[in-house]
């Protein structure tokens, strides 16, 4: 006689309760105890990672690849090329100025300057326009938008014919990447379970840095063919028609459908997943995703600081991303001269990073919190070390390289953090906010290079000093590694609430101890 199927029906969850996303299944009369499974437990019981994860890990991780090259592509083209006779815009043969954009739009120090700017003030709009937007109307949709206006900006800065149309274009690309970077990442994460986020999102790190590693293998064969500048962003934006071709046909987060009471669609998606992995879930018909009743609304930045401790928690991934990005982009700047020419350069800062994101698997999966301040601690030693006066030139290379490598494992964990720290509902947004303090402090950065003409270890310092305040940061943030993910406001609320709590008990305990300790000693 075959055993009782058990029966899955729809769930009533009162909304009041608040609960997370959960796929509910009410068990045979044989049964009493009811099973309540989230999008985690099911993305588990999917084999995850499994063949749907890898896939599409893949597809979109590629997109960083444009992403890396688009980003770093103003060094190249705003590069002054070193031309015999070819000291002054006067001085170079015009067969030579389409060398660069500096030469053919006779573009000034100033005027450099600014082009570089609007890149990353493009970026920090774009953070926060399609964070905005994919959490209202979907990541899909905002990745194939800004997928899409990426092709066309590095189009038009291959063909721009005047210095204010370059760096207009130069804006609408930083924009985009904004938009690309952030959407990319949450909508592949979204789809990891709390096992495998370690290991997948430090491989996915290497895209970026593949990106930059191919830019500079492109601008030096454009360089030795005597090619014209404006091949790089022609050949970045013909190539990332395949981006758009990909955004067309991926699958909507089930998150974002659950938190927006589309369950039927998210259930399809889950059971896609399943299918591809060879595993099964329960048919969709006898299964209900219950979602928070304010999961619907996209929210606000404001909605993520209604309480004491998620205002405290927002507040601290903001500031750590600001002096992340403050150390990463600043170092990246002041070791630019690593080799003996410019795309050699930027090939070793690529280089570099591989090893240190391979190594945030492990360490990460020990532990977030502690994680990251690890590369925050190698980072601001690496950095202040090169202050002293009596090592010698090799080491404080060595030192800066590791430095520059440590800053980027950092980068890696501040992601982990923020992806997992906040909700569901307000993942993107609170994605895009701090993306974009970590632009912010990009801004900055390039001025504190400056101080090298007053002390040459200045600025590395100054990054070092800016590692260790964000080890301060990060200590007192919530432990994610293998913890599900908060799918609505109230969740964050009281896991937030309660962690504070346990934070506070924690510190009164240590408080008691010394008080008691000194006791004994009198």
């Amino acid at each position: 006689e075959n055993p009782p199927v058990p029966v899955f029906e729809m769930s009533d969850v009162a909304s009041d309760a608040d609960e997370p996303v959960a796929l509910t299944f009410a068990a045979a009369a044989s049964e009493p105890t009811a099973l309540v499974m989230t999008v985690d437990d099911a993305l588990e019981r999917c084999g995850d990672p499994g063949i749907f994860v890898w896939r599409w890990f893949f597809l979109l991780g590629s997109f960083w690849i444009w992403s890396g090259a688009a980003s770093l592509h103003i060094v190249f083209t705003t590069d002054v090329p070193k031309v015999p006779g070819c000291i002054h815009v006067d001085d170079c043969p015009l067969a030579r100025r389409d060398a660069s954009a500096v030469l053919e739009f006779e573009l000034s120090s100033s005027a450099i300057g600014a082009s570089q700017s609007a890149l990353f003030v493009g970026y920090i709009v774009g953070n926060a326009f399609f964070g905005k937007l994919s959490d209202a109307k979907g990541r899909r949709a905002a990745l194939l938008l800004s997928t899409s206006m990426f092709c066309v900006a590095c189009l038009l800065i291959a063909f721009a014919q005047s210095a204010l149309m370059f760096a207009s274009s130069v804006w609408l690309l930083g924009f985009t990447i904004g938009g690309v970077g952030l959407v990319s990442f949450v909508l592949a994460a979204e789809f990891w379970a709390p096992r495998t986020r370690s290991l997948l999102g430090a491989i996915w790190h290497q895209f970026f840095s593949v990106g930059i590693m191919l830019l500079a293998l492109l601008s030096h064969v454009l360089d030795t063919r005597g090619l014209s500048w404006r091949g790089i962003p022609l050949v970045i934006g013909v190539s990332g028609i395949w981006m758009v071709v990909v955004s067309t046909c991926c699958h909507e987060s089930p998150r974002w459908l659950c938190s927006n009471g589309n369950t039927a669609q998210a259930m399809e998606v889950l059971h896609l997943v399943a299918d591809y992995s060879g595993q099964t879930l329960p048919a969709s018909a006898e299964m209900k995703v219950t979602a928070a009743k304010d999961a619907s609304a996209a929210g606000s930045i404001g909605h993520m600081c209604r309480t004491m401790p998620t205002a405290k928690t927002t507040a601290r991934v903001a500031a750590a991303w600001f002096l992340v990005g403050f150390a990463y982009y600043g170092i990246s700047m002041d070791a630019a001269n690593l080799g003996p020419s410019l795309p050699v350069s930027v090939f070793l800062s690529g280089l570099i990073e591989v090893p240190f994101n391979f190594a945030a698997q492990p360490i990460l999966s020990r532990g977030r919190r502690w994680g990251t301040a690890g590369f925050f601690l190698v980072t601001g030693v690496c950095c202040c070390l090169t202050a002293v006066s009596w090592i010698p030139e090799w080491l404080e290379l060595a030192l800066a390289v590791t430095g520059k490598g440590a800053s980027q494992g950092a980068f890696c964990a501040v992601y982990f953090l923020a992806a997992e720290l906040f909700p569901t509902s307000h993942r993107n947004l609170g994605m895009g906010l701090a993306s974009l303090c970590a632009r912010i402090a990009s801004t900055v950065a390039p001025f504190v290079v400056l101080l090298a003409e007053i002390w040459k270890p200045m600025p590395l310092v100054v990054f070092g000093t800016a590692a260790f305040l964000a080890l301060c940061v990060v200590l007192p943030l919530r432990e994610t590694s293998s913890s599900p993910l908060c799918d609505s406001i109230e969740e964050y609320e009281r896991t937030e609430a309660d962690h504070e709590g346990a934070f506070r008990r924690f510190e009164d305990t240590e408080h008691e101890t010394e008080l008691q300790t000194g006791s004994a000693r009198e």
